[in-house]
């Protein structure tokens, strides 16, 4: 593989008329980075026996290392393509050492400092596990952040072996909480301690809208690191091991602009090799290096005005080439590039955000080496240009990246909250006397409501069957015109108290009633009238089994409706003229008190007693069931159909205004205001229904043809 990438490389310098027939490069290869050191046995046999000129590699660190020493002894040139450390930089151990890989332990870390200095982030902790190699990047981590002014607060390190829990409970979670909120996790090792690290500051509820978690992507220089991917195919695997945090990486990294651009090298040649895109920069790297070298060759040969002959005449000078290449531009396979001071590769980088509910990570950022002049005493400078491309894009609510410095300290020093405690004191305080208040004003309603004189204890009401009903009345159940319905004296019947009996109205109950004030006035000026044509209101049980009882005064002849409608009856004129006088004397009574109004009379609302005297009931409560209804407090609806035939034919004694207002008020929402009636127009109502029944006494119908459909008229308005 990397011989096919050396002799594409020298094709195309060949093309370029770089090599040709008076200059031509013949490339040898020897195994390397074993496990016994092999690379370094076989760089000296390639040096002594075959008369060497350059060396490219070896990959790994531990061989490049003493073949890069050997080889400045020997003053020939080496390129090292893939990442190295920052032992590398020091030209005065590795005089004749070029660094074409795209990352370097110091230029990505310098890429990080310079991130972090343009967000003004001056404080952070650095997080990583014990090891060598660990050290080493700490190491030169620091020196990149210390060269440009941050501060490292705190630097954690854990074992390699150690879990998430046991990093909370440690309390290193704890100690990067209280001192940092930019953190940079930096771990080498082949167990994925990003992804233990990650978990713990979950459990330690250390969150990326509070906290920032900086990752230096780091290419792996060996085997037994874990791979780093590239490309858009490393974009899943970034999100599940990397959420929500920032990767300082090569510019190229999270795109295939790099990857098919150096395909088509090998494409455009017919020549099909297998590109590991875990390994793409160093191949790249590989490739350019050849082409660095030959140019640089070339230059050489012209500026010295000999012939090289390689391994049967001179070698070239190692130290001089790398003095050539410093500042000297280069064509890659993307991009131009520069060689620094140090002879190393100036690469650009970008800062990614990895957003967990993003499908694709962005470029937040571009980190640029560009040369300057600018306080420079060496030949080449170079300068990290910071230029952000999206700004407010934190999952914080204003997008913005948190303050290093939290606003009242890591610990909340430096906020003084005696204030604050006082105000949530007095609020608490405040709150809880209002909720006894209310609950001091609930008992007092509730024992007030218990003195009423209308209020009926569920306990002391028992309420009689149809068989019991029977027993203690003489009359039986009487049938009407009006669909057959039957009437109270069978239905609901109790016994309240010792001997009461009372006839009553049930309704289902949903919620506790809540009695208005003028509730409170209506069901106690009922209670206190007092007329021999007025039927007695004995109470109201409420708020007890669900169910809502409205009870009244039991009388033993049932009502007008019966004896109307009852054909086995001879009603003559005494009886017409008395039951008449009967309920305008009611209604005078009504309209001349307090009440002011009946509000649902009608022949089955007029009862008569054992001395055929007739009382008028069930007045004045017809609104605040209404209301209740249309709150959800109770359900006036009933499963009889002869009942629901009885509630539809009241409508009947309503005149056609009244009936439409209160239609409207059914209509209206919960939270809209009631359209109430006046006192007025309520006792022009009454005198209307008493006209109906003033009509059923003298025929003994409704004032309506046989042939005309009721329901109609019901349901009209």
């Amino acid at each position: 593989m990397l011989m096919s990438i050396m002799e594409m490389a020298k094709k195309k310098m060949t093309e370029q008329g770089v090599l040709g027939t008076d200059f031509s490069i013949e490339i040898l290869n020897v195994e390397g980075c074993g496990s016994s050191f092999e690379g370094v046995a076989g760089a000296a046999e390639l040096f002594h026996v075959q008369h060497i000129d350059a060396f490219f590699g070896p990959f790994c660190s531990k061989e490049l290392s003493p073949v890069a020493t050997m080889a400045s002894y020997w003053n020939i040139p080496i390129f090292a393509y893939t990442a190295t450390s920052a032992e590398f930089s020091d030209s005065k151990v590795y005089k004749t050492l070029l660094r074409t890989s795209f990352q370097s332990l110091s230029s990505i870390f310098d890429a990080t400092a310079a991130f972090l200095i343009h967000h003004n982030f001056t404080k952070v902790a650095i997080v990583a596990n014990i090891g060598t190699d660990s050290f080493e990047r700490i190491q030169s981590l620091e020196k990149s952040l210390k060269s440009r002014g941050i501060t490292i607060t705190r630097r954690v390190m854990f074992e390699e072996n150690s879990s998430a829990e046991e990093l909370v409970e440690n309390g290193i979670t704890n100690e990067l909480k209280n001192n940092a909120r930019v953190i940079i996790p930096l771990f080498s090792s082949t167990r994925d301690l990003s992804t233990v690290f990650r978990n713990a500051t979950i459990i330690a509820e250390m969150s990326s809208s509070d906290f920032i978690y900086v990752h230096p992507l780091i290419v792996a220089k060996n085997f037994a690191e874990p791979s780093t991917f590239y490309g858009k195919l490393a974009q899943k695997s970034m999100k599940e091991e990397y959420p929500d945090t920032i990767q300082i990486y090569n510019s190229y990294g999270f795109s295939d602009k790099l990857l098919n651009e150096f395909m088509s090298i090998f494409n455009q040649a017919s020549k099909r090799i297998y590109i590991d895109e875990k390994d793409l920069f160093n191949y790249v790297a590989l490739y350019e290096s050849f082409c660095v070298f030959a140019k640089l060759a070339q230059k050489y040969i012209r500026f010295n005005g000999k012939n090289i002959e390689g391994r049967n005449g001179f070698g070239l000078d190692g130290q001089l080439m790398r003095k050539m290449a410093v500042g000297m531009n280069f064509e890659g396979v993307l991009d131009n590039f520069t060689l620094d001071n140090g002879a190393e590769r100036m690469t650009s980088f970008s800062a990614f955000h990895v957003d967990s509910k993003r499908d694709q990570i962005r470029t937040v950022a571009l980190i640029n080496s560009t040369t300057t002049t600018k306080n420079c005493m060496e030949p080449v400078c170079v300068d990290l240009i910071v230029s952000d491309v999206i700004t407010k894009y934190w999952s914080t609510p204003s997008g913005k990246l948190p303050d290093v410095d939290p606003e009242c300290g890591f610990r909340g020093e430096n906020c003084d909250y005696t204030q604050t405690i006082v105000l949530i004191t007095a609020a608490t305080c405040l709150l809880m006397t209002a909720g006894l208040a209310i609950l001091l004003k609930r008992a007092c309603e509730t024992k007030a409501l218990e003195k009423m004189p209308w209020r009926i204890l569920r306990d002391d009401v028992e309420i009689l069957d149809e068989e019991q009903a029977k027993s203690v009345i003489s009359l039986g159940s009487a049938t009407t015109k009006m669909s057959q319905v039957e009437t109270k004296l069978v239905k609901n019947h109790a016994i309240v108290g010792v001997n009461t009996h009372a006839i009553y109205d049930i309704f289902e109950q949903r919620q506790n009633i809540k009695f208005k004030r003028e509730d409170l006035i209506l069901l106690t000026k009922m209670k206190q009238a007092v007329h021999d044509n007025i039927n007695p209101f004995i109470g109201v049980s409420f708020n007890e089994k669900s169910e809502l009882l409205l009870l009244w005064k039991f009388c033993s002849r049932g009502t007008l409706q019966d004896v109307i409608y009852c054909d086995k009856f001879n009603m003559d004129e005494k009886f017409h003229g008395a039951f008449v006088r009967d309920i305008t004397l009611g209604l005078e009574y009504l309209h001349s008190s307090s009440i002011g109004f009946h509000g649902g009379l009608a022949s089955w609302t007029a009862l008569i007693d054992k001395n055929w005297m007739l009382k008028l009931t069930d007045y004045a409560i017809g609104d605040p069931l209404k209301r209740w209804e249309k709150h959800g407090r109770i359900n006036c609806k009933v499963d009889n159909e002869s009942e629901q035939e009885w509630q539809k034919m009241a409508s009947l004694y309503v005149p056609p205004e009244i009936r439409t207002a209160n239609e409207k008020n059914r209509m209206k929402r919960m939270d809209q205001k009631w359209q109430a009636q006046s006192i007025l127009r309520r006792q022009q109502s009454d005198i209307y229904a008493f006209g109906v029944i003033i009509y059923e006494i003298l025929f003994r119908s409704l004032p309506y043809d046989e042939k005309v459909d009721l329901t109609g008229i019901v349901y009209s308005k």
